[in-house]
């Protein structure tokens, strides 16, 4: 059987090089394997770094939901991965997707995301608030969460691509919400593997640039369209409501809003037994809040270039 991974790449020389060398080192198990790179108008050297390393590459417009269309649509595999650029893969993919994919079986696989080891503060904070302390801090695997599943490591067949209509191109952010969740409603099963996790080194550098992509990642006019519509994707967002909630209690005063970030911090330590974490998560969940609220009023709502 044929493996396509598909990566939407723009200005990730470096990313990408770290990338694809985990991907040709992977023990293929007997499967033919393809890497299709999707530029988005790089200006660095990613186009060449990924040829260099064998991928094939094709150019399009901006927009992360076309480039893995895109992507998936020059792919030739049967099963077709979208990875992320600044993602690493472990050498226990290619079992997990050679056991769940070789007798032909239609579901969507994802991974935990890991941080790496150098991440950040607030990296740690914010992955703490939904991985859990066991891998942030070095202490076993995570808790696995079908809704954690995203398209920085996810894996599916071309059959379910066209069971649930392809990632919409309408959307802003949450194109792969969006996919996981028609799958789940069209009855295909999503399972989470630990030989799928992943490490992220996209993970915000500091307390300002968490901000940036907390604000960069929401997209309230696109999420309120929806609702409109009747999709039901929108309703899942946890960055949809937890924004609405946080701005809604910055007014009068902001005794609410300040409220739910220590309640949210309490009962992140206390699941996780870090106690010690308490002033960062308090901390982040602040600045994930504002980062929400900005938003909310209009931060950052220029995404014409559709590309995060």
């Amino acid at each position: 059987m044929k493996l396509s991974i598909v990566i939407a790449a723009l200005n990730d020389e470096k990313n990408l090089t770290r990338c694809l060398t985990a991907i040709n080192r992977l023990d293929r198990r007997g499967w033919d394997l393809e890497v299709v790179v999707c530029d988005g108008g790089s200006k660095d050297r990613t186009v060449e770094v990924a040829k260099s390393l064998g991928a094939h590459v094709i150019g399009l417009g901006p927009g992360i939901p076309q480039a893995r269309n895109a992507g998936a649509r020059k792919a030739e595999g049967e099963v077709i991965a979208q990875v992320d650029a600044d993602v690493e893969l472990f050498q226990g993919y290619m079992d997990a997707v050679d056991e769940h994919f070789s007798s032909g079986k239609d579901l969507v696989l994802g991974g935990t995301k890991r941080i790496p080891e150098d991440a950040s503060w607030v990296a740690k904070a914010f992955a703490l608030s939904w991985v859990g302390a066991r891998p942030v801090l070095g202490r076993g695997p995570a808790t696995k969460n079908a809704t954690a599943v995203s398209c920085m490591c996810m894996t599916t067949t071309r059959r379910v691509y066209d069971l649930v209509g392809w990632f919409r191109e309408d959307l802003l952010v949450e194109e792969d919400t969006a996919f996981v969740y028609a799958a789940e409603q069209n009855g295909i099963p999503v399972v989470v593997d630990p030989r799928v996790d992943y490490i992220h080194y996209g993970e915000p550098t500091s307390y300002a640039d968490f901000f940036k992509k907390t604000a960069w990642n929401a997209d309230y006019p696109g999420w309120l369209r929806r609702l409109r519509q009747g999709d039901k994707t929108a309703w899942r967002s946890g960055m949809f409501w937890w924004g609405l909630m946080f701005t809604a209690g910055l007014f009068p005063l902001p005794l609410p809003a300040a409220g739910m970030v220590l309640a949210r911090a309490g009962l992140t330590a206390a699941r996780n037994q870090v106690p010690e974490w308490f002033p960062e998560l308090c901390a982040m969940y602040a600045g994930y809040g504002a980062g929400l609220s900005a938003a909310v009023f209009g931060y950052r709502k220029n995404k014409q270039n559709r590309w995060r």
